[in-house]
């Protein structure tokens, strides 16, 4: 029995050491050291900064900003005018669609404009070439009708450049072109405005053909008249004064009376035939008063009687 003891005794001695020297082998620095170790085996490919911005993008994803379709910003970068909507284009066509909702647009440009009157409005018209006959002639169409849209709303002439840009984006299966319209401020151009101005003549002198003093309603007529439309349309600031010239043959009261009325003949025809205002259209007679030539010859006398169209801008 005294045997059983003494063994018990010794096994219990043993155990004591035994788990004494487990509890040395698994210390808390040797686990802390194996996990260390595993977060250094996972994340060994990527660097400290990197790990910053890849917690950064989980954790704060940015919010989902709906993009506008049409979107106008001043020369100072600040948002003037922002739609979903655009103005579409179809090939071949001088049409632009203006939908509902940017019907407010052609007075907000506008308004811009005339507050800032060392600006101008570039109206970029896009085309895409093809071989159907689509190109540049169509935008620039295009772009004339949206800056008669401005200028209905009291835009100045100055302040709107047409410019037709080619677009490597093509029609869709319908023929059109979304955002064919779109609009980019630029400071005034003033050299561009001088020459511009130096294009418009002063003076325009016509010689009519006549039947007594009716003037005749001829090709020469409405090859004349033409001429005077389209630059009354691409100037529409223009007023005209038709003055009516005559030789000195008669009565100066006569001469008078017989300028007057070829003046309103040819005033008649702008406005009846032509389709010009006639707010915009004044008729005068200057009869005897203004000869080109004073010799007297027949030849002078041809050269005296004439119209006259004068060109001048509203004040």
């Amino acid at each position: 029995m005294k045997n059983f003891f003494i063994a018990f005794l010794i096994f219990l001695l043993w155990s004591v050491f035994g788990l004494w020297v487990y509890s040395v082998v698994a210390s808390p620095l040797t686990a802390e050291k194996t996990t260390k170790s595993v977060s250094e085996i996972r994340d060994n490919s990527i660097p400290n900064k990197e790990k910053q911005l890849i917690a950064s993008k989980i954790i704060e994803t940015p919010p989902v900003i709906k993009s506008k379709n049409l979107v106008i910003q001043t020369l100072d970068n600040e948002l003037l005018f922002e739609s979903d909507q655009t103005l579409s284009v179809i090939k071949d066509s001088t049409k632009v669609n203006l939908p509902d909702s940017l019907q407010e647009l052609p007075s907000v440009l506008t308004s811009y404009l005339n507050e800032h009157p060392g600006q101008e409005i570039h109206i970029i018209s896009y085309f895409n070439e093809t071989l159907n006959g689509e190109g540049s002639n169509f935008a620039e169409m295009r772009g004339e009708e949206v800056k008669s849209l401005l200028l209905a709303e009291g835009a100045d002439k100055n302040q709107l450049v047409v410019q037709p840009v080619l677009t490597t984006t093509g029609f869709d299966a319908d023929n059109k072109l979304e955002n064919g319209i779109s609009f980019s401020f630029k400071l005034l151009d003033r050299v561009r405005i001088a020459n511009y101005k130096k294009e418009i003549p002063e003076v325009i002198t016509f010689y009519p053909n006549y039947n007594f003093d009716e003037v005749i309603a001829d090709k020469k007529l409405t090859q004349f008249t033409d001429n005077v439309a389209m630059l009354i349309e691409e100037n529409p600031d223009l007023d005209i004064t038709i003055v009516g010239h005559t030789d000195h043959i008669g009565a100066a009261s006569e001469n008078y009376i017989r300028g007057l009325k070829s003046s309103r003949q040819i005033k008649w025809y702008l406005i009846n035939k032509k389709g010009i205002d006639r707010s915009k259209i004044n008729a005068i007679s200057k009869g005897e008063l203004e000869p080109i030539l004073r010799d007297g010859r027949p030849a002078s006398r041809a050269e005296n009687a004439r119209i006259e169209i004068k060109f001048s801008e509203k004040v």
